[in-house]
């Protein structure tokens, strides 16, 4: 150990230093009260490495500095250094993990959430027996739906809600599955009850185009307006 008085290297288990005679005792009470605030702050660092990764890395780094300040003071190591390397590596993988999960979920939400955009718009849609022509405007809105026949809708159209069963994102395409339950039809200007309670209906968008397919195979191709 060296004197604190004078700066000489004595024995360890000595009591007075060998060049001016200084006590020692309070050395050793020094260095042991550095020991047990090292180890306190680098098993706390590792505890908080993995449940709150960057307190345990700011907590870890602090130790391993710790470590070191007291090798150059005493030459001594410190066994807790291994504590506060790990707590650093653990930080940093957990701490990479929760960034890429993070990441991920936000891709997702942003993806359901522009195509949500999409699917709550106005579209002109032709079926498969009027090539080439519209004939309907459907109008989806935020939970509502209006289908409406193309240049005469007041006389002819079909208002309801409808509800998202499963949604599937593929290569620039949003893949619906929608339940439709209409509540009211006009039909040639006159109100009407002769329309199905619900419909299944499989919705593929894209950004200007979609195409409506119902239970019975019928088809809507839709362009947006």
């Amino acid at each position: 150990m060296y004197c604190s008085k004078c700066g000489a290297q004595n024995e360890l288990n000595s009591k007075f230093c060998i060049q001016c005679g200084n006590s020692l005792n309070q050395v050793v009470d020094q260095e042991d009260k550095k020991v047990k605030s090292i180890k306190t702050i680098s098993v706390i660092a590792f505890i908080f490495s993995i449940i709150l990764p960057p307190v345990g890395l700011v907590l870890s780094i602090i130790g391993l500095v710790k470590c070191n300040k007291y090798k150059k003071e005493t030459n001594k190591n410190v066994s807790y250094l291994p504590f506060n390397i790990v707590g650093i590596i653990v930080s940093i993988f957990i701490s990479f993990i929760i960034i890429l999960i993070i990441l991920v979920f936000a891709s997702v939400f942003s993806i359901f959430n522009s195509n949500d955009k999409i699917l709550k718009s106005t579209w002109n849609c032709r079926t498969n027996s009027y090539f080439g022509n519209y004939v309907l405007t459907v109008q989806f809105n935020e939970k509502d739906f209006l289908w409406a026949k193309y240049g005469d809708e007041e006389e002819n159209q079909l208002r309801g809600n409808y509800y998202i069963l499963s949604r599937e994102y593929d290569d620039g395409t949003s893949e619906y599955e929608i339940k439709f339950t209409p509540n009211y039809y006009i039909s040639n200007g006159i109100e009407s009850d002769d329309y199905p309670k619900s419909m299944i209906m499989d919705i593929d968008f894209d950004q200007t185009s979609a195409t409506i397919t119902s239970e019975n195979s019928f088809k809507y191709y839709c362009e947006r307006k």
